[in-house]
């Protein structure tokens, strides 16, 4: 609705790569302008988030991080940018409004969120370091992701 009241008359949707199912549970989303479940499912995920990544620690892995965002929960979110009396131009740190929503909308396993933190913390410090992490599970998760064009 809001985009359209701006003069959207296409919008191009993420996710050549993701399942027929995903595609068109989230067309018909849009098509509706509502959605009753874990938005979150209709993010990409990177990083932490991205299902291979768990893998990358190898025995000691540790789960990919989840989130669970109720879009209803999102009501209201979006009106004071589509009313103007919100912008992005003031920079976040400037500002708090989605941090705010955030800490209301999303949850999230803490205790797996601090295990993620301890692993990127322990890769942070390796790279510091200089040293070349040569973890077999690593590599071949690597080797993987980019269908075996890594040569390590």
């Amino acid at each position: 609705m809001h985009l359209e009241n701006i003069g959207v008359d296409y919008a191009k949707l993420a996710g050549r790569t993701r399942p027929v199912d995903w595609k068109l549970e989230c067309t018909k989303a849009y098509a509706r302008q509502k959605y009753e479940g874990n938005v979150y499912d209709f993010i990409e995920k990177a990083g932490i988030c991205a299902p291979e990544y768990g893998t990358l620690f190898g025995e000691e892995g540790v789960e990919p991080l989840r989130f669970y965002i109720n879009n209803q929960a999102l009501d209201g979110f979006i009106e004071p940018f589509v009313s103007g009396k919100k912008n992005c131009r003031t920079g976040c740190e400037n500002c708090g409004y989605c941090a705010m929503w955030a800490k209301k909308v999303v949850e999230v396993d803490e205790s797996l969120a601090a295990k993620h933190l301890q692993k990127l913390e322990d890769v942070l410090n390796t790279v510091s370091s200089g040293e070349y992490p040569r973890d077999p599970n690593l590599v071949s998760a690597m080797k993987r992701k980019y269908m075996e064009k890594v040569v390590l």
